[in-house]
């Protein structure tokens, strides 16, 4: 798939470290891009990281408003982490934002509680082998989101 066959305009990840290079680097080996990638992080060397994949992403340490601004929102960061980005992020969530979560500690319940009873979420423990095609992403989906609608729309 090529970034002309993306049917999602945008992908922000909050967190830009190992796992979120599987993914860009598994993006970029299957030549899938959504229209706009945006990946946040504090650390200059992990956002430096994220840059040398060449894959158009646009990176920010200053905050994470850009990246919670697009359609799907992947939080690459580790579970303490989500419970702080909830006060930050919960206010700003649009009624068509899907959060995926690639925390393995927090339930959807739980995620639906940090970001005040947002149900537009979906959870996915990616894994290296991914980066080369090769990998299984289990997923799992919000009772109240429906899977059909996301398949084909948004491939980790």
């Amino acid at each position: 798939m090529n970034t002309s066959d993306a049917t999602i305009s945008g992908v922000g990840f909050i967190g830009g470290g190992r796992i979120a290079r599987v993914i860009l680097g598994g993006w970029r080996r299957a030549g899938f891009f959504p229209g706009e990638i945006v990946v946040s992080d504090p650390d200059p060397d992990a956002l430096s990281q994220i840059e040398a994949l060449d894959t158009g992403a646009k990176t920010f340490s200053d905050g994470n408003a850009l990246a919670a601004a697009q359609p799907f929102i992947v939080l690459a960061v580790h579970p303490p982490v989500i419970r702080t980005l909830g006060l930050e992020l919960a206010p700003v969530l649009r009624e068509n934002t899907v959060i995926v979560s690639l925390a393995p500690q927090l339930t959807i319940a739980a995620l639906g509680d940090v970001f005040g009873g947002f149900t537009r979420i979906a959870r996915a423990i990616p894994n290296a082998p991914s980066i080369v095609g090769a990998g299984y992403n289990p997923v799992s989906f919000a009772a109240l989101l429906s899977a059909a609608a996301l398949l084909g729309r948004f491939v980790l």
